[in-house]
């Protein structure tokens, strides 16, 4: 059953209605792209305001302006990507259930968690460790080396 992450074949339905795995490749992209288009458009937001700084735009309707647009623009892209974020997050938690582990929580509870005010604390890093772990020792099962630190997503509760 563990070979099933390596295997293509896992990725398409299961014709007798059982549950299988489902790529997760393509909504960690989009996520990620979402991300690197908030940088971005924050990276224009602040070059505008050192261009008013140091006096190349004289007009502080242009910062209005652009702060308006681009600041809804933000807003837009980082809802947008949270919302990608948490799709990935439950499908890598579903998929691990799939592969055969036993976890603490239902797949609902990796959305549900960000949610629920004392749980966003722990729920999130909890769940985010149990995908680590367990798709770290699918990996090695399958003769795949793991390069990262588990000391990663340590940094990724710290800055969320």
């Amino acid at each position: 059953m563990e070979n099933q992450i390596l295997d293509d074949n896992a990725f398409q339905e299961d014709v007798k209605g059982e549950e299988t795995m489902r790529n997760n490749i393509d909504r960690a992209n989009y996520a990620i792209y979402a991300q690197g288009a908030v940088f971005v458009l924050t990276a224009i937001i602040l070059l505008t305001h050192v261009l008013f700084l140091i006096g190349v735009i004289q007009d502080i309707e242009i910062i209005l302006f652009t702060d308006g647009i681009l600041g809804m623009l933000v807003g837009i892209v980082m809802l947008t990507g949270f919302v990608l974020f948490l799709m990935w997050f439950r499908r890598a938690y579903k998929n691990i259930q799939i592969i055969g582990y036993e976890t603490k929580h239902t797949d609902g509870w990796a959305v549900g968690g960000f949610f629920v005010p004392i749980l966003a604390i722990y729920y999130p890093y909890n769940i985010m460790t149990e995908i680590w772990q367990k798709m770290k020792l699918t990996a090695e099962g399958n003769g795949i080396k793991h390069y990262l630190t588990g000391g990663l997503h340590g940094w990724w509760w710290f800055f969320g």
